[in-house]
């Protein structure tokens, strides 16, 4: 089993350099991407345990968020950082409370850090990318709570104000980014087919990793909201190991058949080739 884990570890590796390569990455990020990829993969090898299981892996390797280059080697000592925490947090069941909350602040401060809201090591310098009431916005605010006299007066202070205005303008800029379409350039459709699987299946994780997928899924998902043009593969990057372990979920849960799933990736091919999306 070691020697079948070895061969199908180091065949993805190869895909995952060959990938990074064509994109024209840097030596270095190439090295970096695919050790991320490995460690990550790594992480998670327990969860392939069933019948196949690792002759999945090479073809995760071709997913185009594991090609994407941070532009900083700080972001990339940070998700190593990432991966570190949550190898302790998953082996380690002593203070596994106070693993957990470390590894959740090294994740938040790396989701911040990868969008680009604060810089290294700690300054707020791209707030004007931040979605927040502008002053023609918040007259306009003043007007409506003024005119709109369909609603009773205190009920115009609530409907329309900065936080109701906040509110849905967040959730705004999230459906929007959430799309199909940023969705393929992320991950291809065959992985978004296994991602909602790997979902629907997530009892089926173990306690720590569940509790992985949910707090990191919900801290990044909050930057998407708040920037008013994020970057699709910048936004996504923080959720790479997390798209795996959900994608292998997603193989495990449903025991996906080779002739599917070969159907499904070579329909990926074509979308992404039809669309122009790799």
């Amino acid at each position: 089993m070691k020697k079948k884990y070895l061969v199908f570890f180091l065949l993805s590796a190869l895909i995952c350099f060959l990938a990074n390569f064509f994109k024209h990455n840097p030596l270095l990020v190439i090295f970096l991407n695919t050790l991320l990829f490995l460690g990550y993969a790594n992480l998670f090898k327990e969860e392939f345990n069933f019948k196949s299981g690792l002759t999945y892996l090479p073809f995760l390797a071709l997913m185009p968020i594991f090609t994407f280059n941070h532009q900083s080697l700080v972001i990339y000592f940070v998700e190593f950082l990432v991966l570190i925490s949550w190898y302790l947090f998953t082996k380690i069941k002593k203070k596994s409370f106070i693993i957990g909350l470390v590894s959740l602040v090294i994740f938040l401060y790396f989701t911040l850090l990868s969008s680009h809201i604060i810089l290294w090591p700690f300054k707020f310098d791209n707030l004007e990318r931040l979605i927040y009431p502008q002053e023609p916005f918040q007259v306009d605010i003043l007007r409506q709570q003024k005119e709109a006299l369909y609603f009773p007066y205190q009920l115009r202070l609530v409907v329309f104000s900065n936080l109701t205005s906040y509110t849905y303008d967040f959730f705004n800029h999230l459906l929007t980014f959430t799309s199909l379409e940023n969705l393929y350039r992320t991950l291809t459709f065959v992985n978004i087919v296994l991602l909602v699987l790997g979902l629907a299946s997530l009892n089926k994780l173990k306690p720590s990793l569940k509790f992985l997928v949910l707090s990191s899924l919900f801290i990044a998902l909050i930057p998407m909201g708040l920037i008013k043009t994020p970057d699709t593969l910048t936004q996504f990057s923080p959720l790479r190991g997390i798209f795996l372990l959900l994608i292998i979920n997603g193989f495990k849960a449903e025991k996906l058949s080779w002739p599917i799933f070969l159907s499904l990736f070579i329909l990926s091919v074509f979308l992404n080739l039809g669309f122009n999306l790799w």
